[in-house]
């Protein structure tokens, strides 16, 4: 797939057909981060990232410039072929792709809604590579009365994440003010073995106890509701414990340390 030498415009490329409006608005019309499905190489494929989302009541579309759906089909046809991008599939949502994808729900988990895997209509993914970034392009259009167009772009990228671990400094200031600080440590199901993402938060629990020698802390576990009363209590215990021995395995005092099961 060759790199577009086009001067791209900004992200998400195209207007409103003319005499169109889109139907989406705010959050619904743009997603920060999120997936959805493509057809490439005869399959369904999910990629992730920035995306925005178009909604079309063809139906709508002015008396003197009716859109039928092979005219708004071709014209975003057009449109990314001067961007520099490349239809990747023109292959269709046949029983064949539907079932080879884990049928029609597992395909919907992963398809915008704003852009419905409805085997009727006609579906073309296309493909914008910058030196950098790759932009799909999901179009469809037709099999809903009234007719109706859609159009998917994303750019895909990874997770920027906006989730922050508590620190040292801000555990301490949550303790002198409640006396408890929750910490959101996952745990594998049924497991109380610390995973590597752990590690962060036990160092910053290391630095608390480091900061202040006359600290204590007594460390309560939790599970979730899947299993038995008895069960949980005993693996909340068994995840405090992990907790504690990361710790001491860092050289805090074990005697400054409790572990206990949840109440």
């Amino acid at each position: 797939m060759p790199v577009t030498s086009a001067n791209l415009p900004p992200f998400p490329f195209f207007k409103d057909p003319e005499g169109l409006e889109n139907e989406l608005k705010g959050t619904d019309a743009v997603k920060s981060f999120d997936r959805h499905g493509f057809i490439a190489g005869g399959k369904v494929v999910t990629q992730e990232g920035r995306e925005a989302l178009f909604q079309y009541n063809l139906g709508n579309s002015p008396a003197e410039h009716h859109y039928s759906e092979l005219e708004f089909l071709r014209n975003y046809e057009n449109a990314i072929a001067a961007l520099g991008g490349r239809q990747i599939s023109n292959v269709q949502l046949t029983p064949e792709v539907i079932d080879a994808a884990g049928g029609r729900d597992q395909i919907e988990r992963y398809w915008a809604a704003a852009a419905p895997a409805v085997p009727e209509a006609e579906h073309h993914s296309y493909l914008i590579r910058t030196a950098d970034k790759e932009y799909w392009v999901h179009v469809s259009a037709g099999a809903i009365i009234p007719s109706m167009g859609f159009v998917v772009v994303l750019e895909k990228q990874g997770m920027k994440s906006s989730l922050g671990f508590l620190d040292a400094a801000a555990m301490k200031k949550e303790l002198d003010a409640k006396g408890r600080v929750a910490l959101y440590i996952n745990f594998d199901t049924d497991k109380a073995t610390l995973r590597p993402d752990a590690q962060p938060i036990i160092a910053e629990v290391d630095k608390l106890m480091t900061s202040d020698e006359t600290l204590k802390l007594s460390i309560e576990g939790h599970t979730d509701n899947s299993g038995g009363a008895e069960h949980n209590r005993t693996l909340a215990t068994a995840r405090a414990r992990s907790v504690l021995g990361a710790l001491v395995g860092l050289g805090v005092d074990p005697s400054r340390l409790a572990s206990k099961k949840e109440k």
